[in-house]
């Protein structure tokens, strides 16, 4: 029969621990109560693990799956100490609350082929710096509240951001990619440090929601190609400057002059 492994012997008071290569399911939770264990391999051999694996472990230090998974199930790191994580190529989806409140994880190399990052999957965690590689197409709302989070390089095949995706990160600046057409609501929000935005022609609507609370925010950059979003002035129109999408008062100050011809302000347009 299929030898799976329910529960790490953690009376066994290792540091370092290799999964036997006989096993070929890991349960979920099996290492979520260890208190020693700091690295732990899962080889090529384990078929498939369960959620939770290593929540709550309070000494995993690093992990490397070789595992041929291609879906990390949900809450695998949650509120664990984990540091590194070796992911294997074959990893197509992260689901939710993989890494959440993982705070010493500063950096994680996604694999090319990750596809989707599914719900609050890095909510919370200490990401540094983020790079998307471009077979990631959907991140939902995956890194919220990660306030170490300094740097996004973001997938050139990126379709879908999930409202508040980047809420309260560190982040300076962003740089919207083509495959883009919208920004969601409140995708920005509470970037307290973000300055610059560029936007690609694609991008069909500036939603001012996207960046609620960015207090910091001096320079929107529209690629000149763009035909739906026209900026003048720190002032953002539509198409044809019949409706007002957004004042960045950073750049405008407290006097405001509309260009004739505006017939509708957009909700919300003055930040």
């Amino acid at each position: 029969g299929v030898v799976a492994l329910s529960v790490y012997p953690s009376s066994l008071l290792l540091e370092e621990y290799i999964i036997p290569s006989d096993v070929k399911i890991i349960d979920g939770y099996a290492f979520s109560s260890c208190k020693n264990l700091k690295r732990v391999i899962i080889p090529e051999t384990v078929e498939s693990f369960g959620p939770a694996l290593f929540q709550n472990s309070t000494s995993i230090e690093e992990v490397i799956i070789d595992s041929k998974i291609t879906t990390l199930p949900q809450m695998t790191f949650h509120n664990s100490s984990i540091k590194k994580v070796t992911l294997p190529e074959t990893i197509e989806v992260i689901e939710v609350g993989a890494f959440n409140l993982c705070k010493n994880l500063n950096y994680i190399d996604l694999p090319y082929g990750l596809k989707t990052i599914v719900g609050a999957a890095f909510n919370g965690s200490g990401l540094i710096e983020l790079v998307l590689p471009d077979s990631v197409i959907s991140i939902d709302q995956a890194f919220m509240n990660c306030n170490k989070l300094e740097k996004v390089t973001l997938s050139n095949s990126l379709r879908d951001i999930g409202p508040s995706c980047f809420r309260e990160s560190k982040i300076t600046e962003i740089v919207i990619p083509e495959s883009m057409v919208e920004i969601p609501d409140y995708a920005f929000c509470a970037c307290f440090d973000l300055t610059t935005v560029y936007l690609p022609k694609t991008i069909s609507y500036f939603n001012q929601k996207a960046f609620s609370g960015c207090s910091k925010l001096s320079d929107i950059i529209v690629d000149e190609e763009n035909p739906y979003i026209k900026i003048e002035n720190g002032i953002l129109y539509n198409e044809d400057y019949t409706e007002l999408l957004f004042v960045n008062r950073n750049i405008v100050g407290e006097v405001v002059e509309i260009k004739n011809g505006v017939k509708e302000i957009a909700q919300e347009s003055f930040m």
